[in-house]
């Protein structure tokens, strides 16, 4: 009979933050129970996917911050982590979901609506996949497979911090770092009002055991995943796995894409000139600038509230884009198949 363990790990280390789900979805694959677990860090740190360059954080002010850099075996860019958001992990055998990711994603993730209502956070899991309420995403998550495990992660956001998150990025732009900042408190959910964790633990164990017909109980981590713990400890908390891990790219890409979250990015250029950056904000591009990105005075605003293609267009004609620069926008999703099609050969 298909179970659901429940864990509330409370408030434990950054370091393990990350490793306990690692041991979880591994240990998933080798047929322990779907888990749901909870956890918040105990210390703010920095968390980075497994194929990026690890020149994408600001790592001088994380130093300067006391910030850790955790590398997880996922994939995704830099995040900023801490004790105002609440983790929770489900992690299962791949062979319960369906072969979709989207479907597998979505399957796992939409039982939770009512638990972000009962917390006091009424978001909707929205046409982007993102749980959001009024535009502004209310949960950080994604996704990955260790082995023959599936993890989704996610967090419950009480209160975030758009300076401090922005401020860990290696932009070399503090003009940039401001832009982001303001998309990052426009496009993130951040609440003044107490949320309420305990009743979001409640709801989101009862909805998950409803919608897998799992009967749900408390458990905890086994003597052999305890081992599995300590050996993602040893992995991720390795200085060499953090700075060259096997996939890492071989050079820092000139043009940088930092989503804010489904729907909405910031792209730039700042180590090779020309200049540039621009947000798209569901397709649109509120305004693309050009040069001078260091010193206001001195901004090229070309474009003001135009579609997304119009902007990667004059871009095109001025061979700030070529060909891998459009892969990067396609494969990030800041474009789609449609919109490449008249630009590739």
């Amino acid at each position: 009979m298909k179970e659901l363990r429940v864990i509330d790990f409370g408030s434990v280390a950054a370091l393990r933050s990350q490793t306990i789900w690692h041991a979880l979805a591994s240990s998933a694959g080798r047929g322990a129970p779907m888990t749901l677990s909870f956890m918040r860090p105990a210390s703010a740190y920095v968390g980075i996917g497994l194929h990026r360059s690890i020149d994408e954080v600001d790592r001088g002010y994380c130093r300067s911050e006391g910030l850790a850099v955790i590398r997880r075996q996922i994939g995704g860019g830099p995040v900023y982590l801490d004790e105002h958001q609440l983790f929770f992990q489900i992690s299962v055998h791949r062979s319960a979901l369906a072969r979709s990711r989207a479907a597998a994603i979505d399957s796992l993730l939409r039982p939770l609506t009512g638990a972000f209502h009962a917390a006091g956070v009424p978001g909707e899991l929205d046409g982007n996949g993102e749980f959001s309420l009024g535009g502004a995403k209310v949960c950080g998550h994604g996704a990955g497979e260790i082995d023959d495990g599936v993890v989704v992660v996610g967090n419950l956001i009480e209160h975030f911090d758009p300076v401090r998150a922005s401020a860990i990025l290696n932009t070399k732009s503090d003009w940039i770092k401001g832009k982001l900042a303001e998309l990052m408190a426009r496009f993130v959910g951040s609440f003044s009002a107490p949320i309420n964790a305990a009743a979001f633990i409640s709801a989101a164990r009862e909805a998950l055991a409803s919608a897998f017909s799992a009967p749900d109980h408390d458990g905890k981590l086994s003597d052999e995943e305890v081992l599995e713990v300590e050996r993602f400890d040893s992995l991720l908390g390795n200085e060499a796995w953090t700075e060259a891990p096997e996939f890492l790219p071989p050079a820092p890409r000139p043009m940088r894409i930092i989503k804010i979250r489904a729907g909405v990015y910031a792209v730039y250029r700042v180590e090779v000139a020309p200049h540039f950056f621009f947000a798209s904000v569901f397709g649109r591009v509120e305004s693309l600038v050009i040069a001078g990105l260091d010193s206001p005075g001195s901004h090229v605003q070309e474009v003001r509230d135009c579609d997304l293609t119009v902007a990667i267009e004059m871009l095109l004609e001025r061979g700030y884009l070529g060909q891998s620069e459009l892969n990067s926008l396609l494969n990030v999703g800041v474009l789609t198949k449609e919109m490449t099609r008249q630009w590739v050969a």
